[in-house]
């Protein structure tokens, strides 16, 4: 075989999407997840988020999220959340606080764990007092999670 006829297929293995994992520690950690998931979004594009929570650290958390909400809101990202169904307090005070409503609805009880889905990631997200992030970069494991995502919304309630 010639160099050149293996050209085309050594370009497609360049091409091939490695799936990445990443862990991220603590509120800094957190911070950096998110940080990086949303400086790769552009405008127009869906966030998805289930079992959204206030997790172990409430008051941490309601800052955490209302920074990060408002800094998703003003790059245009369409968020879908689905949110524990023990949390409808907690997403009131922080909608009064942002002066926004959540594109949202509710489901399971209390769960410390939630998932963030994007075009290129999913994030698996335990809240406990010095949070964990396990960021996955794969569009087709992302795609999966959507697709279960969009299931459970049906079945959420409002």
């Amino acid at each position: 075989m010639s160099v050149e006829k293996n050209i085309p297929l050594l370009t497609n293995l360049g091409n091939c999407e490695e799936t990445k994992a990443e862990i991220f520690q603590g509120w800094r950690g957190l911070a950096t997840a998110y940080s990086t998931a949303i400086e790769n979004l552009k405008k127009g594009e869906k966030v998805c988020i289930l079992g959204a929570g206030p997790g172990y650290n409430e008051e941490r958390t309601k800052l955490f999220f209302s920074n990060y909400s408002k800094i998703s809101k003003d790059k245009g990202l369409k968020i879908m959340v689905i949110f524990n169904e023990n949390a409808r307090d907690y997403v009131r005070d922080m909608e009064e606080e942002l002066k926004s409503k959540f594109n949202k609805r509710f489901l399971f009880k209390n769960n410390p764990v939630e998932i963030a889905i994007a075009k290129w990631f999913v994030g698996i997200v335990i809240l406990k007092e010095e949070p964990l992030v396990i960021m996955i970069k794969d569009k087709e494991i992302s795609k999966s999670f959507e697709v279960y995502f969009e299931e459970l919304w049906k079945i959420a309630k409002k």
